[in-house]
């Protein structure tokens, strides 16, 4: 089996369609179907949140799923409308998530579309309860932020096939939880309190304290080296990360994930290892990379469109 792993498309649904179509996907019975029936698409996650058309962009990649046409991993945006739906089992009245200004506004675009606690949203909600938090074959792994083979053990025992059963993911809510902390970096990735002194206004205007590392490049052990850049954030120091700031290293076989927001045209990140988030949502492209057997990831494979444009292909 081949595999196109496609990037985060947060709502943008007539990006995702022609990048589908440029792919070699059609439409039969439903649900798009590659034309030759030995390739199928992985989605990254994060189909939810930002873009215009959130209920097709959900509906494309469920239809496919149940389909058999493609796989669909949870990112963290789906995690956070599970438990921003989910009333609290142990506090009535409450939700997992917090229901403020903040965790609203930045899932707007998603209550806006299905009506927030309406008949709709809680249905959405609960199928992408049924979402697994990675997908491996003998030939590849996909997560949606971060491949940790530990936290990923340790989440497995709690899982079939990467799916959490209902009582897991009201766990990985608890402030406190090994299961929170290990769902927390496979779905956003790792973070590092930055150097004394050191803080950085995010895109969404609020102050951090800690910023996310590159995780997938082993050569980055300083904070110059490992910080994912971020607007604002400058003079990092040539310090090195603390042991628990990196990742034991994983090999065998490609990688792909998304998350990361990257920037420019598409590339590759590392022989085995590549991001395929290029920012659909912020004025960047949607991004797939084809995957054909290979041990030593080709850029020839990337595919990207534009959010208003036709398809255009490398």
């Amino acid at each position: 089996m081949e595999y196109d792993v496609i990037g985060d498309v947060h709502g943008h649904a007539a990006a995702l369609e022609a990048l589908l179509d440029n792919l070699g996907y059609v439409e039969r019975g439903g649900a798009y179907r590659h034309s030759s029936g030995g390739r199928m698409a992985v989605f990254v996650g994060d189909l939810v949140d930002r873009g215009p058309d959130q209920l097709r962009a959900v509906e494309i990649a469920r239809r496919m799923r149940d389909a058999g046409s493609a796989a669909v991993v949870m990112g963290n945006h789906e995690h956070n409308a599970i438990g921003y739906a989910t009333e609290d089992p142990d506090r009535n009245g409450h939700f997992l998530r917090i229901r403020g200004t903040k965790n609203k506004a930045q899932h707007k675009a998603f209550l806006d579309a299905v009506g927030e606690d309406s008949a709709l949203h809680r249905e959405l909600v609960s199928w992408m309860g049924t979402l697994p938090l990675w997908f491996e074959t003998d030939g590849i792994r996909v997560v949606h932020a971060c491949w940790h083979q530990g936290l990923i053990d340790q989440l497995s025992a709690r899982s079939r096939d990467g799916v959490l059963d209902e009582a897991t993911l009201v766990e990985t809510f608890r402030k406190g939880s090994d299961l929170r902390e290990a769902a927390e970096i496979v779905l956003k990735g790792l973070e590092a309190d930055l150097p004394e002194g050191v803080s950085f206004l995010d895109k969404n205007g609020h102050r951090r304290f800690k910023s996310r590392l590159r995780w997938w490049d082993e050569q980055a052990t300083t904070f110059a080296a490992a910080v994912v850049p971020e607007e604002g954030l400058d003079g990092l120091p040539e310090e090195e990360l603390p042991p628990e700031a990196r990742v034991p290293p994983v090999s065998g076989k490609p990688l792909f994930f998304g998350h990361y927001w990257m920037s420019g045209e598409p590339r590759i990140l590392s022989h085995d290892r590549t991001c395929v988030d290029f920012s659909i949502a912020k004025d960047g492209v949607l991004c797939a990379y084809s995957w054909r057997g290979e041990e030593t990831l080709d850029p020839a494979n990337l595919t990207w469109v534009g959010q208003h444009a036709p398809a255009m292909a490398r």
